[in-house]
């Protein structure tokens, strides 16, 4: 006998997710708390009489007789054996919501492998039209003592050189300063005349908030001066490089070089075993300097199995899929 539980307290959903084979970060209770400002947040688990089959935390927006969902998360499971079940329990519960519902979940595992196959033959799901996502980054595999230096590519070697000689100083902040971040990521936004992804406090002090030891800001000085900072979320030994942002000054002493290998260092002897880079596309030409220095730290190659998507009405998936398409 299957049931749903929608799951209300931290302590037990964050069990579930790290009772799962496939946990991440966007399964945190935390990050679901970041996101209920602007989102109905559930978290929804299913269970063969009282033992726990898989789970989801969904994003919704609700319309009169339509719910939208997304899962960043994907679709924890315990045994990849149930994802057929617990995805068609999932859709079942808000099928009985609402006249009309579409639901999107972004897997992050490796597109290879036992995971790709049993999801590629799901009849009840589709591959999205439109992703959020380019479903491409670097992760890395950790281990402490690791000579990060030695897998490096001889361009990101060559500027980590020169930062070396500039006698700058890594350093794994106390707390977030949410109101230095954003400061230090929109004077790099408006150098780059990038201000369409400028971001605001309110925001970066919610993540901080809501994340709290979950969420960690690292930086990069030289005398006394923050030259480079990013944000990393972390959940038990899995972390997520979210934001990043370095001035003008710290570009001219390639201070980002400096700050990722120290990162990966410090990650490493803290116990933290995969590091997801984020953040890289072969679909933009204007990304290729990023792509080359993310991947130029010696990482896996990631192509994430990615967004899939159930709906039972073409009209409301073609429309939401064309809200994506306008970024809206």
């Amino acid at each position: 006998m299957y049931r749903v539980e929608i799951i209300e307290e931290q302590e037990k959903w964050n069990q579930v997710v790290s009772g799962s084979c496939n946990p991440n970060v966007f399964g945190l209770f935390e990050w679901g708390k970041f996101k209920e400002s602007s989102w109905i947040v559930n978290r929804v688990a299913v269970y063969k009489n009282d033992s726990l089959q898989g789970a989801t935390q969904i994003l919704l927006k609700k319309a009169p007789g339509v719910i939208f969902g997304w899962a960043a998360s994907g679709v924890f499971v315990t045994n990849y054996k149930h994802l057929e079940i617990v995805i068609e329990k999932i859709r079942e519960h808000y099928a009985a919501k609402a006249l009309f519902h579409y639901l999107r979940f972004n897997f992050c595992e490796n597109s290879t492998g036992d995971s790709s196959f049993r999801i590629r033959g799901l009849d009840l799901l589709k591959a999205s039209s439109n992703p959020v996502n380019s479903g491409f980054t670097v992760r890395f595999k950790l281990e402490k003592a690791q000579e990060i230096e030695k897998e490096m590519s001889s361009n990101n070697r060559y500027y980590l050189k020169k930062a070396l000689k500039e006698n700058l100083v890594f350093k794994k902040e106390n707390e977030v300063n949410a109101e230095a971040f954003t400061s230090l990521h929109n004077l790099m936004t408006s150098s780059k005349d990038l201000q369409q992804i400028e971001i605001n406090l309110e925001t970066i002090s919610s993540l901080k908030n809501s994340l709290a030891e979950n969420l960690n800001m690292f930086s990069v000085y030289k005398d006394e001066e923050c030259l480079s900072s990013c944000l990393v979320i972390r959940s038990k030994k899995q972390a997520f490089y979210y934001l990043a942002a370095t001035s003008n000054k710290g570009r001219e002493v390639y201070a980002s070089f400096f700050m990722i290998a120290n990162l990966l260092k410090e990650l490493a002897n803290e116990g933290i075993t995969d590091f997801d880079f984020s953040g890289i596309t072969p679909y933009d030409k204007n990304a290729a300097g990023v792509n080359r220095f993310k991947m130029g730290f010696g990482g896996e190659v990631i192509n994430y199995l990615g967004e899939w998507e159930i709906s039972n009405n073409w009209f409301v998936s073609k429309l939401f899929n064309w809200l994506v398409a306008k970024k809206l």
